[in-house]
C-alpha cells in the first residue's frame, strides 16, 4: 500500500472515530476531513464571508498542477461541529501559491514569482483571472486591514502597503525596509514582522505613506510566522520552536523565552486562549517516514507557554507545504485535504493557572521628572527580582534593585545615573519589574526633561 493510500485510510478511520467520540477526547487527533478532491497537495488557504479559497495541485508522477479552489460554507459555518464543505469550483493558475487572501469579490495570490494575481471571485463557479501585477520582489505574506483599505506584503527585503480603494487594482503607498520578511501580523496600526534568522520588527503605519520601524529583537533563531495574545508576540520557526515576546511596550520588546516543539514549526493559529503549531518533518522513529504535527500549547498570562498534545495530520514526503488557520470556532488545516477540528469544547482536562502574583509596579512620579522620579513596586514575599530600566532601543540604562520579594511595597528614586557612570539624556524610558521566579513583569514609562 503507497504510503497516499494509507494516509488517506488512516483520516477516514479518524473522521468516523470523531463522529462517534467525545468532543473532550483529544487523546486521538480530533481532525475531520471536509473535503474529496482530487489536489494531492495543498499550500495556502483564506477564509471569506461565506466562502474558503485554498490553492492545492493535482500531483502526478511527472508534474504538479496548481489550483484555485472555492469551497461553499453550509449554514452555521464556520461555528458548531464541523461538517462537509462543498465544493464550488476550481481554477488552474500559473504558479504555486505562497498565499491567498480574500477581499470582497477580489482574491490576491502571491507566489514564488515576482508578482501578485487578482482574480476575480464574484462568481464562484467561475473564477477568473484579472490581471497580474510586477512587484520587486517575491512576496511570503498578505495581510488585509479592511478598515482603512490597505494590504501589507511581506516581500523579503520591506513590507510594502497598497491601498485597496480599488480592490481590483492595488497601488503602492509606502514601505519600509524589513530584510527577510516572512509573515505579518497586526494590532491596531502597528504591524508584526517574522524576519528569519533577524527576529521580529514592529512597524508603525499610522500614515502609510511613511511607516516607521519602531523595534527589532532577535529571537535566538530562524522564525517562520508569528501571532498576536495579549501584550505578547508568539513567534515559530523550525531553530527556535515557539517563542514569546512581550511587546507592551511595542517600541521596547522584551524577549521572555521559547518552548521546544518537536519537528520544524512552520506557523501558528491562535484560539481561545490555545496555539496551534503546525510543524513538519517529523521522523517516525518506527517506520522510517516522515510526518506532520499540530501541536497544541496552552497560552498563559504569567508564563511561557504550555505544552498540551500533538497530533499527527497526515504522512509527508519533505514536501514544504500547507496552511493552518482559525475561523469562527473551528480550525482548518490544508494539507493532503482541508480538515477540520472544532474548538468548541476545551481540548484537554482544565490546566488551573497559577495566581496571579502580588506583583506590582505604581505609575512613576512625577512624571515627566527632572531631576529624580519615585517608583514604588511590590515583589511576592521570597521571589527572587530586579527593576531596570531601559531606554526606547530596549538598550537596558541600569539596574534599579535586585533582590528578594517581601510581599509589601518598597519606594526607590531614580535620579537619572547610567550603568557606565554619568547621567542619562533627556528622552522616555521603560521601567520594567521582574519577578524571575515565575517569569512575571510589569512596566511603566517616565519622560525625562532636562
Amino acid at each position: 500500500m503507497g504510503w497516499t493510500a494509507f494516509s488517506v485510510m488512516i483520516l477516514t478511520l479518524l473522521g468516523a472515530a470523531i463522529a462517534t467520540g467525545a468532543c473532550d477526547d483529544w487523546s486521538t487527533p480530533p481532525w475531520t476531513q471536509t473535503t474529496t478532491t482530487a489536489m494531492g497537495t495543498w499550500y495556502a488557504i483564506d477564509v471569506g464571508p461565506d466562502f474558503t479559497l485554498a490553492v492545492g495541485s493535482i500531483d502526478s508522477p511527472y508534474d504538479r498542477i496548481p489550483y484555485l479552489v472555492a469551497i461553499g460554507h453550509p449554514p452555521g459555518f464556520p461555528n458548531g461541529t464541523p461538517t462537509i464543505l462543498p465544493l464550488l469550483s476550481q481554477m488552474r493558475i500559473p504558479n504555486f501559491g505562497e498565499n491567498v487572501c480574500v477581499n470582497g469579490t477580489y482574491a490576491y495570490l502571491t507566489s514564488a514569482e515576482p508578482q501578485l494575481t487578482i482574480v476575480d471571485v464574484s462568481d464562484l463557479a467561475a473564477m477568473t483571472v484579472d490581471h497580474t501585477m510586477a512587484r520587486p520582489l517575491p512576496c511570503r505574506d498578505l495581510l488585509l486591514d479592511e478598515s482603512r483599505e490597505l494590504l501589507f506584503s511581506a516581500e523579503w527585503d520591506a513590507v510594502r502597503i497598497y491601498s485597496t480603494a480599488q480592490p481590483d487594482n492595488p497601488t503602492l503607498v509606502g514601505s519600509v525596509v524589513a530584510p527577510q520578511s516572512m509573515a505579518l501580523a497586526r494590532d491596531g496600526h502597528l504591524i508584526y514582522v517574522a524576519c528569519a534568522s533577524l527576529g521580529l520588527r514592529v512597524i508603525d503605519t499610522t500614515d502609510p505613506e511613511l511607516p516607521v520601524e519602531l523595534a527589532n529583537t532577535f529571537v535566538g533563531g530562524n522564525v517562520r510566522d508569528v501571532a498576536l495574545w495579549q501584550n505578547r508576540a508568539l513567534l515559530v520557526g523550525p531553530t527556535v520552536g515557539l517563542v514569546s515576546v512581550d511587546v507592551a511596550n511595542p517600541a521596547s520588546p522584551i524577549y521572555l523565552g521559547q518552548v521546544p516543539c518537536e519537528g520544524e514549526a512552520a506557523s501558528i493559529a491562535i484560539k481561545a486562549g490555545y496555539a496551534y503549531i503546525r510543524s513538519l518533518n517529523i521522523r517516525h522513529p518506527e517506520f522510517g517516514f516522515n510526518e506532520n504535527k499540530v501541536h497544541l500549547f496552552r497560552l498563559l498570562a504569567t508564563m511561557l507557554p504550555k505544552f498540551e498534545n500533538s497530533f499527527f495530520t497526515r504522512i509527508e514526503s519533505s514536501l514544504q507545504a500547507g496552511a493552518l488557520i482559525v475561523a469562527g470556532d473551528v480550525v482548518l488545516l490544508a494539507d493532503d485535504d482541508i480538515l477540520t477540528a472544532n474548538i468548541q469544547c476545551a481540548p484537554v482536562a482544565a490546566v488551573p493557572e497559577l495566581p496571579e502574583p502580588q506583583l506590582a509596579l505604581g505609575r512613576p512620579w512625577p512624571n515627566p521628572f527632572n531631576p529624580a522620579v519615585e517608583l514604588t513596586f511590590r515583589l511576592p514575599h521570597n521571589h527572587a527580582g530586579r527593576l531596570s530600566v531601559y531606554d526606547l532601543r530596549g538598550q537596558k540604562v541600569h539596574t534599579l534593585w535586585a533582590g528578594q520579594g517581601t510581599g509589601l511595597d518598597q519606594t526607590l528614586t531614580w535620579r537619572g545615573q547610567i550603568s557606565q557612570g554619568g547621567h542619562a539624556p533627556s528622552g522616555t524610558y521603560l521601567f520594567v519589574l521582574q519577578d524571575e521566579k515565575v517569569g512575571g513583569r510589569r512596566t511603566q514609562l517616565a519622560s525625562l526633561v532636562k
